[in-house]
Protein backbone atom coordinates (compact mmCIF):
# COMPACT_ATOMS: atom_id res chain seq x y z
CA UNK A 1 0.00 0.00 0.00
CA UNK A 2 1.61 3.18 -1.00
CA UNK A 3 0.83 6.25 1.76
CA UNK A 4 2.36 9.24 2.62
CA UNK A 5 3.07 10.56 6.26
CA UNK A 6 1.77 13.89 8.02
CA UNK A 7 3.63 14.27 11.16
CA UNK A 8 3.70 10.95 12.64
CA UNK A 9 0.65 10.03 10.17
CA UNK A 10 0.37 8.17 7.29
CA UNK A 11 -2.49 8.36 5.36
CA UNK A 12 -3.45 5.20 2.35
CA UNK A 13 -4.90 6.41 -1.11
CA UNK A 14 -8.24 5.27 -0.57
CA UNK A 15 -8.34 7.80 2.58
CA UNK A 16 -7.87 4.99 5.62
CA UNK A 17 -4.70 6.00 8.36
CA UNK A 18 -1.71 3.99 9.34
CA UNK A 19 0.64 4.35 12.18
CA UNK A 20 4.40 6.02 11.26
CA UNK A 21 6.69 7.31 13.20
CA UNK A 22 9.73 9.61 12.67
CA UNK A 23 9.46 11.75 9.32
CA UNK A 24 7.60 14.96 8.74
CA UNK A 25 6.39 14.77 5.49
CA UNK A 26 3.56 15.00 3.34
CA UNK A 27 0.65 14.72 2.62
CA UNK A 28 -3.08 13.02 2.80
CA UNK A 29 -3.11 9.99 0.43
CA UNK A 30 -1.51 11.90 -2.79
CA UNK A 31 1.62 10.48 -4.50
CA UNK A 32 3.40 13.34 -3.38
CA UNK A 33 3.77 16.92 -2.44
CA UNK A 34 2.25 19.21 -5.38
CA UNK A 35 4.62 21.63 -5.90
CA UNK A 36 2.56 23.85 -8.08
CA UNK A 37 0.77 24.63 -5.27
CA UNK A 38 1.24 27.99 -4.59
CA UNK A 39 0.51 28.64 -0.96
CA UNK A 40 2.97 25.42 -0.09
CA UNK A 41 5.59 27.08 -2.05
CA UNK A 42 5.47 30.51 -0.55
CA UNK A 43 4.93 29.12 2.76
CA UNK A 44 7.90 26.86 2.50
CA UNK A 45 10.15 27.69 0.91
CA UNK A 46 11.86 26.34 -2.79
CA UNK A 47 14.66 24.73 -0.66
CA UNK A 48 12.76 23.43 2.20
CA UNK A 49 9.71 22.54 -0.11
CA UNK A 50 12.12 20.19 -2.27
CA UNK A 51 12.77 18.43 1.55
CA UNK A 52 9.30 17.57 2.32
CA UNK A 53 9.15 16.19 -1.03
CA UNK A 54 12.07 14.14 -0.51
CA UNK A 55 11.01 13.40 2.80
CA UNK A 56 7.90 12.01 1.48
CA UNK A 57 8.87 9.95 -1.03
CA UNK A 58 11.47 7.98 1.69
CA UNK A 59 8.36 7.90 3.60
CA UNK A 60 6.35 5.95 0.78
CA UNK A 61 9.35 3.53 0.70
CA UNK A 62 8.87 2.69 4.10
CA UNK A 63 5.35 2.09 4.35
CA UNK A 64 5.43 -0.18 1.77
CA UNK A 65 7.43 -2.35 3.90
CA UNK A 66 4.54 -3.29 5.82
CA UNK A 67 5.40 -1.46 8.72
CA UNK A 68 1.61 -0.54 10.66
CA UNK A 69 0.35 0.36 14.00
CA UNK A 70 0.75 -2.26 17.06
CA UNK A 71 -2.56 -4.43 17.32
CA UNK A 72 -3.88 -4.00 21.08
CA UNK A 73 -7.11 -5.06 22.65
CA UNK A 74 -8.54 -1.73 22.25
CA UNK A 75 -9.12 -1.81 18.81
CA UNK A 76 -12.88 -3.40 18.94
CA UNK A 77 -14.13 -1.23 21.24
CA UNK A 78 -12.21 2.50 19.68
CA UNK A 79 -11.82 1.30 16.07
CA UNK A 80 -11.79 4.88 14.89
CA UNK A 81 -14.10 7.71 13.62
CA UNK A 82 -17.24 6.74 12.27
CA UNK A 83 -17.46 3.91 14.00
CA UNK A 84 -21.38 2.71 15.28
CA UNK A 85 -22.99 3.92 18.50
CA UNK A 86 -22.85 0.52 21.42
CA UNK A 87 -26.48 0.27 23.18
CA UNK A 88 -25.39 -0.19 27.23
CA UNK A 89 -27.61 -0.18 29.57
CA UNK A 90 -25.84 1.04 33.67
CA UNK A 91 -27.92 -0.09 36.89
CA UNK A 92 -26.60 2.31 39.20
CA UNK A 93 -27.73 3.56 42.21
CA UNK A 94 -28.35 7.04 39.86
CA UNK A 95 -30.22 9.72 42.58
CA UNK A 96 -26.76 9.34 44.79
CA UNK A 97 -25.13 9.20 42.10
CA UNK A 98 -26.64 12.67 40.62
CA UNK A 99 -26.81 14.27 43.89
CA UNK A 100 -23.56 13.48 45.52
CA UNK A 101 -20.18 14.78 45.10
CA UNK A 102 -16.81 13.71 43.27
CA UNK A 103 -14.94 13.46 46.69
CA UNK A 104 -16.26 13.56 50.51
CA UNK A 105 -13.18 15.76 50.80
CA UNK A 106 -10.47 17.17 48.72
CA UNK A 107 -7.80 14.57 50.16
CA UNK A 108 -10.04 11.51 50.33
CA UNK A 109 -10.45 8.94 47.56
CA UNK A 110 -13.17 9.46 45.29
CA UNK A 111 -16.69 8.13 46.26
CA UNK A 112 -17.63 4.86 44.36
CA UNK A 113 -20.88 3.68 43.65
CA UNK A 114 -21.49 -0.46 41.90
CA UNK A 115 -23.20 -0.78 38.74
CA UNK A 116 -23.90 -3.47 36.61
CA UNK A 117 -23.54 -2.91 32.36
CA UNK A 118 -25.54 -4.80 30.03
CA UNK A 119 -24.21 -4.96 26.45
CA UNK A 120 -25.62 -7.11 24.35
CA UNK A 121 -26.12 -10.39 26.03
CA UNK A 122 -23.33 -9.88 28.94
CA UNK A 123 -23.72 -8.45 32.12
CA UNK A 124 -20.60 -6.87 33.19
CA UNK A 125 -19.37 -5.72 36.97
CA UNK A 126 -18.07 -2.12 37.42
CA UNK A 127 -17.99 0.75 39.94
CA UNK A 128 -19.19 4.22 38.60
CA UNK A 129 -17.99 7.22 40.21
CA UNK A 130 -18.35 11.14 39.39
CA UNK A 131 -15.15 12.74 37.47
CA UNK A 132 -14.36 16.00 36.28
CA UNK A 133 -14.19 19.70 37.44
CA UNK A 134 -16.11 22.92 35.76
CA UNK A 135 -18.59 20.09 34.45
CA UNK A 136 -18.93 18.74 38.04
CA UNK A 137 -20.37 22.63 38.51
CA UNK A 138 -21.91 22.70 35.47
CA UNK A 139 -23.13 19.93 34.56
CA UNK A 140 -26.75 18.09 36.34
CA UNK A 141 -25.27 14.30 34.91
CA UNK A 142 -21.61 14.73 35.58
CA UNK A 143 -19.15 12.71 33.45
CA UNK A 144 -18.40 9.37 35.24
CA UNK A 145 -15.62 7.05 35.43
CA UNK A 146 -16.39 3.74 34.80
CA UNK A 147 -14.30 0.90 36.28
CA UNK A 148 -14.35 -2.58 35.72
CA UNK A 149 -13.59 -5.33 36.99
CA UNK A 150 -11.40 -7.09 34.22
CA UNK A 151 -12.76 -10.81 34.67
CA UNK A 152 -15.94 -9.65 34.03
CA UNK A 153 -15.17 -8.40 30.70
CA UNK A 154 -13.73 -11.00 28.42
CA UNK A 155 -15.41 -11.84 25.28
CA UNK A 156 -16.93 -8.37 25.39
CA UNK A 157 -16.06 -5.36 23.79
CA UNK A 158 -14.54 -3.93 27.17
CA UNK A 159 -12.39 -7.24 26.96
CA UNK A 160 -8.92 -5.82 28.51
CA UNK A 161 -10.46 -2.08 29.81
CA UNK A 162 -9.76 -1.36 32.95
CA UNK A 163 -10.88 2.26 33.46
CA UNK A 164 -12.79 4.69 30.92
CA UNK A 165 -13.89 8.28 30.87
CA UNK A 166 -17.91 8.44 29.81
CA UNK A 167 -18.66 11.95 28.67
CA UNK A 168 -22.25 12.33 29.60
CA UNK A 169 -25.07 14.72 28.28
CA UNK A 170 -24.33 17.27 31.48
CA UNK A 171 -27.98 18.48 30.98
CA UNK A 172 -30.97 17.69 28.40
CA UNK A 173 -31.27 21.16 26.68
CA UNK A 174 -27.39 20.56 26.09
CA UNK A 175 -28.26 17.37 24.46
CA UNK A 176 -30.45 18.82 22.25
CA UNK A 177 -28.27 21.80 21.42
CA UNK A 178 -25.69 19.47 20.20
CA UNK A 179 -22.81 19.96 22.44
CA UNK A 180 -22.14 16.49 22.75
CA UNK A 181 -21.95 15.75 19.63
CA UNK A 182 -19.39 18.72 18.88
CA UNK A 183 -16.74 17.92 21.11
CA UNK A 184 -16.81 14.25 19.81
CA UNK A 185 -16.23 15.70 16.50
CA UNK A 186 -13.19 17.81 18.01
CA UNK A 187 -11.37 14.48 18.78
CA UNK A 188 -12.86 12.83 15.43
CA UNK A 189 -11.11 16.10 13.67
CA UNK A 190 -7.30 14.95 15.47
CA UNK A 191 -8.17 11.48 14.56
CA UNK A 192 -7.92 12.56 11.01
CA UNK A 193 -4.93 14.53 11.31
CA UNK A 194 -2.84 12.10 13.27
CA UNK A 195 -2.84 8.42 14.67
CA UNK A 196 -1.31 9.80 18.28
CA UNK A 197 -4.56 11.54 19.76
CA UNK A 198 -7.08 10.02 21.61
CA UNK A 199 -9.99 7.77 20.54
CA UNK A 200 -13.65 7.69 21.10
CA UNK A 201 -16.54 5.92 20.61
CA UNK A 202 -20.18 6.81 21.04
CA UNK A 203 -22.55 5.01 23.02
CA UNK A 204 -26.41 5.21 23.93
CA UNK A 205 -26.80 4.73 27.52
CA UNK A 206 -29.95 3.87 29.30
CA UNK A 207 -29.38 4.47 33.17
CA UNK A 208 -31.39 2.45 35.33
CA UNK A 209 -31.83 4.05 38.98
CA UNK A 210 -31.34 0.71 40.93
CA UNK A 211 -33.35 1.98 44.11
CA UNK A 212 -36.41 2.73 41.97
CA UNK A 213 -36.00 1.01 38.75
CA UNK A 214 -36.47 4.07 36.36
CA UNK A 215 -35.04 4.68 33.28
CA UNK A 216 -33.64 7.78 31.51
CA UNK A 217 -31.50 7.38 27.87
CA UNK A 218 -29.03 9.94 26.98
CA UNK A 219 -26.39 9.76 24.48
CA UNK A 220 -22.53 9.81 25.34
CA UNK A 221 -19.02 8.65 24.55
CA UNK A 222 -16.62 6.63 25.84
CA UNK A 223 -12.72 8.13 25.59
CA UNK A 224 -9.82 5.81 25.58
CA UNK A 225 -7.80 5.13 28.58
CA UNK A 226 -4.61 7.31 28.69
CA UNK A 227 -2.94 3.99 29.32
CA UNK A 228 -4.36 2.37 26.18
CA UNK A 229 -3.47 5.32 24.47
CA UNK A 230 0.21 4.81 25.66
CA UNK A 231 0.22 1.62 24.72
CA UNK A 232 -0.10 1.77 21.53
CA UNK A 233 2.18 4.44 20.69
CA UNK A 234 4.50 2.72 22.23
CA UNK A 235 5.26 5.13 25.16
CA UNK A 236 4.32 5.33 28.96
CA UNK A 237 1.83 8.46 30.10
CA UNK A 238 3.81 8.65 33.49
CA UNK A 239 2.86 11.39 36.13
CA UNK A 240 4.87 14.30 36.18
CA UNK A 241 5.06 17.92 37.71
CA UNK A 242 6.10 19.43 34.58
CA UNK A 243 7.19 19.13 31.28
CA UNK A 244 10.58 21.08 29.46
CA UNK A 245 9.08 22.34 26.43
CA UNK A 246 12.71 21.48 25.24
CA UNK A 247 10.89 17.72 25.31
CA UNK A 248 8.25 18.20 23.24
CA UNK A 249 8.48 17.06 19.77
CA UNK A 250 8.13 20.05 18.04
CA UNK A 251 5.71 18.69 14.96
CA UNK A 252 3.64 17.14 16.86
CA UNK A 253 3.35 20.07 19.25
CA UNK A 254 2.67 22.20 16.17
CA UNK A 255 0.43 19.98 14.94
CA UNK A 256 -1.96 20.29 18.07
CA UNK A 257 -1.26 23.87 18.51
CA UNK A 258 -3.06 24.45 14.74
CA UNK A 259 -5.75 21.75 15.80
CA UNK A 260 -6.90 24.04 18.75
CA UNK A 261 -6.41 26.98 16.86
CA UNK A 262 -9.03 25.81 14.43
CA UNK A 263 -11.03 24.19 17.12
CA UNK A 264 -10.52 27.51 19.19
CA UNK A 265 -9.12 26.28 22.16
CA UNK A 266 -7.70 27.60 24.61
CA UNK A 267 -7.74 25.80 27.86
CA UNK A 268 -4.77 23.31 27.73
CA UNK A 269 -1.22 23.29 28.88
CA UNK A 270 1.66 21.59 27.55
CA UNK A 271 4.02 21.85 30.03
CA UNK A 272 2.06 22.60 33.46
CA UNK A 273 -0.73 21.38 35.21
CA UNK A 274 -3.25 23.12 37.63
CA UNK A 275 -1.54 24.27 40.97
CA UNK A 276 -3.50 21.05 42.61
CA UNK A 277 -3.06 18.12 39.82
CA UNK A 278 0.06 17.13 38.05
CA UNK A 279 0.90 17.88 34.10
CA UNK A 280 -0.73 19.11 32.30
CA UNK A 281 -3.65 21.04 31.85
CA UNK A 282 -6.24 18.83 29.47
CA UNK A 283 -2.67 17.16 27.91
CA UNK A 284 -1.61 13.60 28.82
CA UNK A 285 2.57 13.61 28.21
CA UNK A 286 3.31 10.81 26.53
CA UNK A 287 6.87 9.90 26.54
CA UNK A 288 8.04 7.83 23.76
CA UNK A 289 10.21 4.65 24.75
CA UNK A 290 12.48 4.24 22.67
CA UNK A 291 13.59 7.72 21.62
CA UNK A 292 15.77 10.52 23.39
CA UNK A 293 14.81 14.20 24.44
CA UNK A 294 12.60 15.52 22.62
CA UNK A 295 10.38 12.50 23.00
CA UNK A 296 7.15 14.07 24.58
CA UNK A 297 3.62 14.14 22.40
CA UNK A 298 1.08 16.34 24.92
CA UNK A 299 -2.15 14.40 23.41
CA UNK A 300 -4.89 16.70 24.43
CA UNK A 301 -8.46 15.89 25.67
CA UNK A 302 -11.39 17.76 27.13
CA UNK A 303 -12.67 20.29 23.88
CA UNK A 304 -15.85 21.05 25.49
CA UNK A 305 -14.31 25.30 26.30
CA UNK A 306 -13.76 25.55 22.74
CA UNK A 307 -15.36 27.14 20.28
CA UNK A 308 -16.59 23.86 18.16
CA UNK A 309 -18.56 23.30 20.85
CA UNK A 310 -19.33 26.43 22.80
CA UNK A 311 -21.46 25.59 25.60
CA UNK A 312 -22.83 28.35 27.87
CA UNK A 313 -20.67 27.92 30.49
CA UNK A 314 -17.46 27.52 28.55
CA UNK A 315 -15.31 31.19 28.81
CA UNK A 316 -11.69 32.04 27.96
CA UNK A 317 -9.32 32.97 31.51
CA UNK A 318 -9.24 36.60 32.00
CA UNK A 319 -5.55 37.11 31.31
CA UNK A 320 -5.83 35.84 27.57
CA UNK A 321 -6.48 39.00 24.69
CA UNK A 322 -10.56 37.16 23.74
CA UNK A 323 -13.63 37.77 25.83
CA UNK A 324 -15.37 34.55 24.26
CA UNK A 325 -14.01 31.11 23.10
CA UNK A 326 -15.42 31.50 19.67
CA UNK A 327 -12.71 34.52 19.33
CA UNK A 328 -9.40 32.15 18.21
CA UNK A 329 -6.16 32.38 19.41
CA UNK A 330 -3.29 30.53 18.62
CA UNK A 331 -1.21 29.05 21.61
CA UNK A 332 1.57 27.22 19.74
CA UNK A 333 5.10 27.72 20.34
CA UNK A 334 7.47 30.20 18.17
CA UNK A 335 10.44 27.54 18.58
CA UNK A 336 7.86 25.80 16.38
CA UNK A 337 6.62 27.95 14.12
CA UNK A 338 8.37 26.41 10.81
CA UNK A 339 6.43 22.96 12.01
CA UNK A 340 2.84 24.97 12.20
CA UNK A 341 3.30 26.41 8.56
CA UNK A 342 3.80 22.94 6.84
CA UNK A 343 0.66 21.66 8.90
CA UNK A 344 -1.29 24.31 7.84
CA UNK A 345 -0.47 24.10 4.03
CA UNK A 346 -1.02 20.79 3.99
CA UNK A 347 -4.46 20.75 6.15
CA UNK A 348 -5.23 23.54 3.77
CA UNK A 349 -5.05 21.00 0.74
CA UNK A 350 -7.23 18.83 2.45
CA UNK A 351 -10.18 21.71 3.40
CA UNK A 352 -12.47 19.43 1.60
CA UNK A 353 -12.06 16.46 3.70
CA UNK A 354 -12.49 18.28 6.91
CA UNK A 355 -15.87 19.70 5.54
CA UNK A 356 -16.95 16.51 4.15
CA UNK A 357 -16.62 14.60 7.70
CA UNK A 358 -18.24 17.20 9.49
CA UNK A 359 -21.27 17.26 6.74
CA UNK A 360 -21.21 13.12 6.94
CA UNK A 361 -21.19 13.55 11.33
CA UNK A 362 -24.00 11.16 12.16
CA UNK A 363 -22.65 9.31 15.16
CA UNK A 364 -24.49 11.02 18.02
CA UNK A 365 -27.68 13.38 17.09
CA UNK A 366 -28.05 17.16 16.98
CA UNK A 367 -24.81 18.41 15.33
CA UNK A 368 -25.19 21.81 14.54
CA UNK A 369 -23.68 21.50 10.97
CA UNK A 370 -24.26 24.27 9.29
CA UNK A 371 -22.97 26.62 12.89
CA UNK A 372 -19.56 24.29 12.88
CA UNK A 373 -19.43 24.42 9.36
CA UNK A 374 -19.21 28.59 9.17
CA UNK A 375 -16.77 28.58 12.50
CA UNK A 376 -14.12 25.99 10.92
CA UNK A 377 -14.81 27.86 7.44
CA UNK A 378 -13.49 31.19 9.28
CA UNK A 379 -10.47 28.81 10.31
CA UNK A 380 -9.69 28.26 6.66
CA UNK A 381 -10.11 32.29 5.98
CA UNK A 382 -6.94 32.60 7.81
CA UNK A 383 -4.92 29.25 6.72
CA UNK A 384 -5.71 30.04 2.81
CA UNK A 385 -4.04 33.65 3.05
CA UNK A 386 -0.23 33.94 4.00
CA UNK A 387 -0.46 37.33 5.41
CA UNK A 388 -3.81 36.60 7.55
CA UNK A 389 -1.64 33.41 8.53
CA UNK A 390 1.09 35.36 9.35
CA UNK A 391 -0.14 37.75 11.73
CA UNK A 392 -2.60 35.51 13.39
CA UNK A 393 -0.90 32.57 14.14
CA UNK A 394 2.78 33.12 13.94
CA UNK A 395 2.43 36.53 14.93
CA UNK A 396 1.02 35.21 17.79
CA UNK A 397 2.71 32.61 18.95
CA UNK A 398 4.36 31.97 22.72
Amino acid sequence: MFALALGHQLFAAEGSSLYGEAVWGTVWGDPIVRPESGLLRKRLGVKRLANVVALSLITAVWTSSGRSEPATHNAELFPGPGASALTLRLELPLRDVLRGRSKARDDEEPVTHGAKLEVGDQQLELTVSRRGKSRQTHCSFPPLWLDFKKKTTAHSPFAGQNKLKLVTHCKNAYEKRGFLAAEMLAYELLNLFTERSFRTRAVQMVYVDSSSDEERTHWGFLIEHKKQLAARLEGSASKLNTVARSDLIADYSALVAVHQYLIGNTDFSFTHGPPDDNCCHNVVPITLSEKEPPNVLPVPYDFDASGLVNPPYAAPVASLSISKVTQRLYRGYCDHNDQALTFVAEIVQQKQRVMQHIQAFDTLPNLPVQRITRFVDKFYKVAESADRTQSRLVAKCR
